[in-house]
């Protein structure tokens, strides 16, 4: 069964560059090479910059937020790039680590201080994208499919158990 990644990271005041290039790695990272050994389906990818809202948060406040959290719920997987504080971003790996218990593997580049809250709401964290993403495969591994024709695996098993949903907290 193909496992979704959520894209998680800034946009907001983010250049082309930075709030595209680590997404596109990752895509490219976790995707098999044609003809490679890893040929069977690897991951599915949510990314929120296909819907690049940047200049118009005023004006589409509520649906930046819910299509967001639309797409934390549909993931499997959050990778959360943190280069620099993002108040949407940490809201979506509160979202996705504390209340429906997803992994979340977050970047934080070598000497970028690490907020106590990224670091309770973040299962691994690691210095780059390569790093994450390796830590994806390392962890949850090939398709179910990859593992019946015998593909290599670089080790590792899904501890998924830890991931279930919680009960949510009463109302007073």
């Amino acid at each position: 069964m193909t496992k979704t990644v959520y894209l998680c990271g800034p946009i907001n005041g983010c250049t082309d560059d930075e709030a595209t290039t680590w997404r596109e790695k990752a895509k490219q990272l976790l995707t098999p090479e044609p003809g490679g050994v890893w040929t069977m389906p690897g991951y599915d990818f949510l990314d929120p910059m296909r819907r690049d809202y940047r200049g118009q948060e005023g004006d589409c406040t509520a649906e930046i937020v819910d299509l967001d959290l639309i797409d934390v719920e549909d993931s499997d997987i959050i990778i959360a790039c943190c280069p620099k504080p993002s108040a949407g971003t940490s809201m979506e790996m509160y979202e996705a680590h504390r209340y429906q218990r997803k992994p979340v593997v977050t970047v934080i580049p070598e000497g970028v201080a690490v907020s106590p809250w990224v670091r309770r709401h973040s299962t691994k964290i690691v210095k780059s994208i390569e790093e994450a993403c390796a830590w994806i495969i390392d962890t949850f591994g090939p398709t179910q499919q990859q593992l019946l024709i015998g593909a290599p695996c670089t080790g590792g098993e899904a501890k998924l158990d830890f991931y279930q949903k919680p009960v949510p907290p009463a109302m007073s």
